[in-house]
């Protein structure tokens, strides 16, 4: 019994010590004090579009004559240089040479001219030509003529017909066929068949309408393709009524192509890649 009560009375004992225990001062028991990060920044939304690359080719110099391709020699995107053969007319090679005169009609003795020079120069290129680039067509030249054509396997006329050559401005350049340009096939007098490939694509969102708003300039756009993702920004907007579109044209952030090096991989030449 004595122990018993003795814990009743140690139970009352802790009941009156806090009954009558002063209550703690409510300042002394405030708690930490949060501290809340503001930082600036702001408030966009992710959208998703199609992009489209495609390669601007540039058509060069015409095709006078006419005549049946029989074969095809430039293989696409190869870089061009002064002589080089890019098909065969009619089984006659077909050679390119810088010049910003276009070829129109045959060069033989005593016709002069730009496009003389233009050949002349071409042949001097060749190490056929030593004689003065004088845009005269004399007899050096038909002799250098004669033995250039011998290089090629074609008869040593020292005549060059319309056909023969396409002078091509700012050569050496990357270039393609048309993509018309095969085997059997007939061209007609002053065909561009020859196409410039220029250093990079373009890339654009097409837009219709009444999306014009959702993607301002100088967005940033993340262009997926089946390896990883290229970083771009939208730089300029051009209207297209003829599509009812507007094209948002892109670059990478440096301002060069949105594939870099990789162009040639992704998106082919002579038509378009959509990502």
């Amino acid at each position: 019994m004595l122990l018993a009560f003795m814990a009743v009375a140690a139970a009352g004992f802790w009941a009156g010590a806090t009954a009558f225990r002063p209550p703690d001062d409510p300042l002394s028991m405030a708690p930490e004090p949060i501290i809340h990060v503001v930082s600036e920044g702001t408030v966009g939304r992710s959208l998703r579009f199609t992009a489209v690359a495609e390669w601007a080719l540039i058509p060069l110099g015409e095709m006078a004559g006419g005549g049946v391709i029989t074969s095809v020699e430039l293989e696409a995107g190869t870089l061009i240089t002064a002589g080089d053969v890019v098909m065969t007319v009619n089984l006659h090679p077909v050679i390119v040479a810088d010049g910003e005169i276009p070829m129109f009609r045959r060069l033989e003795m005593e016709k002069s001219g730009g496009d003389v020079s233009q050949l002349q120069l071409l042949l001097a290129h060749l190490g056929l030509f030593s004689g003065e680039v004088d845009g005269v067509f004399d007899a050096s030249t038909r002799t250098a003529v004669m033995d250039w054509q011998e290089t090629l396997g074609v008869d040593r006329t020292g005549i060059v017909e319309p056909g023969h050559i396409i002078f091509v401005p700012g050569l050496p350049m990357r270039a393609i066929l048309d993509s018309r340009a095969t085997v059997g096939v007939r061209l007609v007098d002053g065909a561009s068949v020859l196409l410039g490939v220029p250093a990079a694509p373009d890339f654009w969102i097409p837009l219709a309408p009444d999306q014009s708003q959702a993607v301002p300039l100088a967005s940033t756009v993340l262009v997926s393709y089946a390896s990883g993702v290229w970083e771009a920004q939208t730089v300029l907007a051009e209207d297209r009524p003829d599509l009812g579109q507007l094209h948002l044209r892109l670059v990478a952030p440096d301002g060069g192509p949105v594939c870099g090096s990789m162009c040639p991989d992704w998106v082919p030449l002579g038509t378009r890649a959509f990502f």
